[in-house]
């Protein structure tokens, strides 16, 4: 439905008051209103035609509004599918180490072992030493590399002075036990995926009825990582 704006009201009202002084006047002022009511008709023409542009401009607006509400939601989607392919791509080649206790092959002893659990290889293996009191102790390992299935024997070698000790499953349990070392030992793993992206592995070595006892604690990529330390310097 079209309305009239004040403007255009007020042009008609003027054009109907001097039609009707042209009324009350001779014959001879009958051209006069002929062109009044020409421009009545122009000025309605006008005002009508005035509001459909605008009506039709308004609905124009309104369109572009709701097709670029469309495309901004399209773009996030994109966006999330490009998130989500990332992802899963890392999880593809993503590396996850495990630290369990297992029998020697042949022996009577157990070792402590490394193992690659995860679909992708691990590089740039590396294990946080520690210090406490007058002792250091090193978590040795053979290789930087850790294939998808692959095992690495570690060596718990403790070094007070001069002299050192490597401890096995057993001596580490019990040295744990006495509180020759922390109670419990935190062990804290590093690696790098294909794709370079950090990551650390936290266990828990703890003594339990005379054997060592391993527990998982949890995992952290780079980015998380990174915000620990920010909040750890802040």
């Amino acid at each position: 439905m079209l309305t009239v704006d004040a403007e255009g009201f007020n042009s008609i009202v003027r054009a109907l008051d001097r039609l009707t002084a042209g009324l009350q006047k001779g014959p001879w002022d009958h051209v006069y209103v002929v062109i009044v009511l020409l421009t009545l008709l122009v000025l309605i023409w006008y005002t009508i035609e005035t509001q459909r542009l605008r009506k039709a401009g308004q609905d124009q607006t309104a369109k572009a509004a709701q097709l670029l509400t469309e495309a901004q939601r399209q773009n996030e989607v994109s966006v999330h599918l490009l998130r989500e392919a990332r992802r899963q791509n890392e999880v593809s080649v993503m590396p996850i180490l495990a630290i369990a206790v297992e029998p020697v092959p042949g022996g009577e002893t157990d070792r402590i072992v490394l193992t690659n659990v995860g679909s992708g290889p691990a590089f740039n293996l590396s294990i946080d030493p520690h210090h406490w009191n007058t002792r250091d102790l090193k978590i040795e390992h053979g290789s930087t590399i850790l294939r998808s299935g692959q095992s690495d024997e570690l060596l718990f070698h403790v070094i007070e002075g001069n002299s050192g000790n490597l401890l096995g499953a057993k001596t580490l349990s019990h040295w744990i036990h006495v509180k020759r070392m922390p109670n419990p030992l935190n062990v804290v793993v590093h690696c790098n995926s294909v794709n370079s992206k950090a990551y650390s592995f936290r266990f828990i070595c703890a003594s339990h009825l005379g054997k060592l006892r391993i527990t998982y604690e949890g995992s952290a990529a780079n980015e998380e990582l990174s915000r620990e330390s920010e909040l750890v310097a802040g």
